[in-house]
């Protein structure tokens, strides 16, 4: 395995170079998506394939509006502050969303409550991957959020085909 850390914009590889591509948790903090997804779709073969992730908006109608709602107003000053005493802070906030959230649907609703349920994807994984997600979404400067119909518009735009969209706390 290679790690290359390079701008999305201006890519160090040659056109077609890749049979895949997995973009997991990149684009929607860039200032141009759509465009970082061009540029992917740049160094992908004819027939290869790509995954990418994103996080997805929510309608008022649904209660993760208003926790996200609630989580941007907090953003505005988190993303100032250094990473190091950021870090410090997610602490409380994952361990409450943790014990509030994740824990009772894992041993209490899981059976009950088949959708819908805020954070039940950390269900299945430890405490410190909350922590780093939470670390994650009051760090990065830019969030971008999309529908569905938007994502499977890049797709369409980009005139790929197969397209598959899988639901979750993104797309």
């Amino acid at each position: 395995i290679h790690f290359i850390q390079a701008d999305i914009y201006h890519l160090p590889f040659k056109e077609s170079f890749f049979d895949f591509i997995f973009c997991i948790g990149v684009l929607h903090h860039l200032p141009s998506p759509e465009e970082g997804f061009r540029e992917l779709l740049k160094m992908l073969k004819v027939g290869g394939g790509i995954l990418i992730y994103v996080y997805h908006s929510f309608s008022y109608k649904h209660f993760n509006f208003y926790l996200l709602n609630l989580v941007n107003f907090f953003r505005n000053i988190t993303v100032k502050l250094t990473h190091k005493l950021l870090y410090i802070l997610c602490y409380p906030i994952a361990i409450m969303s943790y014990l509030i959230l994740v824990l009772p649907y894992k041993f209490l609703f899981r059976k009950i409550v088949k959708t819908g349920w805020p954070l039940a994807s950390y269900a299945d994984y430890s405490f410190f991957v909350m922590l780093n997600d939470t670390f994650d979404r009051f760090s990065a400067p830019i969030e971008n959020r999309y529908s569905q119909e938007e994502i499977i518009a890049w797709y369409e735009r980009a005139k790929l085909k197969n397209i598959k969209i899988l639901g979750g706390s993104g797309w």
